[in-house]
């Protein structure tokens, strides 16, 4: 899996995500129930920031591993061909 897959999911997650907080939203009940489904809504929104947060991370961490691999992989070829040069 890629970083911009994962970027992928996190956005096609926070759009799913707000189409069902928006429909929730839009439910009319009684007091008491409205109060719960508020309640709900709330920590619904706080649980999506930190997933959203997990799948940046996520991305982020690849794009870093990937960079580091470049780099190691730049770095080995370079004393190969030192080593070959000298030869």
């Amino acid at each position: 899996m890629t970083a911009g897959q994962l970027e992928g999911h996190g956005v096609t997650f926070a759009a799913d995500h707000e189409a069902a907080h928006t429909k929730a939203a839009g439910v009319t009940l009684g007091a008491a129930s409205g109060v719960a489904l508020a309640g709900m809504l709330s920590a619904w929104e706080e649980e999506r920031a930190q997933f959203g947060a997990v799948f940046t991370g996520h991305a982020d961490a690849h794009r870093e591993a990937a960079d580091r691999y470049v780099q190691g992989d730049a770095g080995g070829a370079a004393d190969i061909d030192g080593a070959a040069s000298s030869m």
